[in-house]
């Protein structure tokens, strides 16, 4: 299927999807139904630190409901030419911090219903590497991530510096 980038139907617009969450969720319900394997990917920090809470829960909706067999969580990074850096610059779209992040990803992961589904945040983009089978891991996942959060384990973290393409 692809990238679904978030759930949320503001951010989807913000960013110029084209789709709707719903119309997402039909589409990925009926490749599924048609026996092809799914893979989705989101983009965390796609809200800023004003959307992420509703980034994070609108997100997991729509992918519980696709409930794909594969899916990749990247970390949201903004090329300088990028539409989205205007909006940084204007103060509109704040990023979040590497913490937050992780705070949207543990949101998002407390909140997902899936059956089986092979799960990678380990793209360069990503400030923490993961990897899971959901739900059998969900909670190791969950525990890995509050105890980064919690403790503020910011050394066990990808520097800035390393992240990227």
């Amino acid at each position: 299927m692809g990238i679904i980038q978030s759930g949320n139907e503001g951010i989807l617009t913000f960013v110029c999807k084209g789709v709707t969450p719903e119309q997402m969720i039909t589409a990925g319900q009926k490749l599924k139904e048609s026996g092809i394997a799914l893979s989705c990917t989101i983009i965390i920090g796609l809200g800023g630190k004003a959307l992420s809470p509703e980034h994070a829960l609108d997100t997991a909706r729509v992918i519980s409901a696709i409930d794909p067999q594969y899916l990749g969580a990247l970390t949201l990074m903004v090329e300088p030419s990028a539409p989205l850096a205007k909006a940084i610059k204007r103060g509109t779209l704040q990023l979040l911090t590497p913490l937050e992040s992780l705070t949207e990803l543990q949101t998002l992961i407390k909140h997902l219903n899936l059956s089986h589904c092979v799960f990678r945040s380990n793209h360069a983009s990503n400030y923490l590497p993961l990897s899971a089978t959901l739900p059998a891991d969900q909670e190791k996942l969950l525990e890995t991530l509050g105890n980064v959060i919690e403790n503020q384990s910011l050394e066990r973290l990808r520097p800035e510096y390393w992240r990227g393409l």
